[in-house]
């Protein structure tokens, strides 16, 4: 249950008070007290699974860290220090703010940033205990709606492994500020996808100087 506090114009005023509608952001904390499933409602402080506006904190207080079995919408994101996400193959689409303390394994994940203001990618947002593999991640998406420009900043190194796409959106800027890697190895070399979504979109650019990496593979000179 949520209440709504509607504060008149003036005190002891009866002037009606009319609005639009409002959306709520409610801020769940994730304790982790009964498994590591997103969907299990007693995993979260207030007993129920946060939804596409909400804010998400993860600060266990149990045994178990968060799991991404499923591919949530939010708003905010906040991972406190001493606490482990972790994403296989799933995607998690923030609107808001991206904060991590702790660590956060996307190294087989899809991240959308889909906010309607600027947002940050910060410096570590990917940080996790893999050696080799610190602040990887496997695809990027952005769908920032903003109308300024750069819509979506990179804040810190990230290496990408997958691919990098705009979603249905057109004239949005991802500045890179020579923050980013395009990995390549003997099985996959990541790639930027068609930044015009097959001619439905256009006008988004990636600015920044990026680092493309190209695996060859060695051989022996026989001749």
């Amino acid at each position: 249950m949520y209440r709504c506090v509607v504060t008149a114009p003036t005190p002891c005023s009866t002037t009606p008070v009319n609005s639009g509608a409002a959306t709520l952001h409610v801020n769940f904390t994730w304790t982790g007290t009964h498994s590591t499933n997103w969907n299990q409602a007693n995993n979260w402080g207030c007993g129920s699974v946060p939804g596409n506006t909400d804010n998400v904190t993860v600060a266990k207080t149990g045994s178990y860290d968060l799991t991404l079995e499923v591919s949530p919408t939010i708003k905010n994101f906040t991972i406190n220090s001493g606490n482990t996400v972790s994403a296989s193959t799933q995607s998690i689409t923030v609107k808001g703010n991206w904060v991590n303390s702790g660590y956060f394994d996307a190294t087989g994940a899809t991240v959308v940033l889909n906010g309607t203001a600027a947002q940050t990618i910060p410096a570590n947002a990917f940080a996790n205990t893999i050696t080799g593999q610190n602040n990887w991640i496997k695809n990027l998406t952005i769908s920032n709606t903003y109308g300024t420009p750069p819509q979506v900043t990179l804040g810190g190194a990230l290496t990408l492994t997958g691919v990098l796409s705009f979603g249905n959106v057109s004239n949005k800027t991802f500045a890179t500020a020579g923050n980013l890697t395009m990995h390549s190895d003997a099985t996959n070399t990541a790639r930027i996808a068609d930044v015009t979504n097959n001619l439905a979109n256009s006008g988004n650019t990636i600015t920044g100087d990026v680092e493309v990496e190209r695996y060859l593979s060695a051989f022996n000179d026989r001749s």
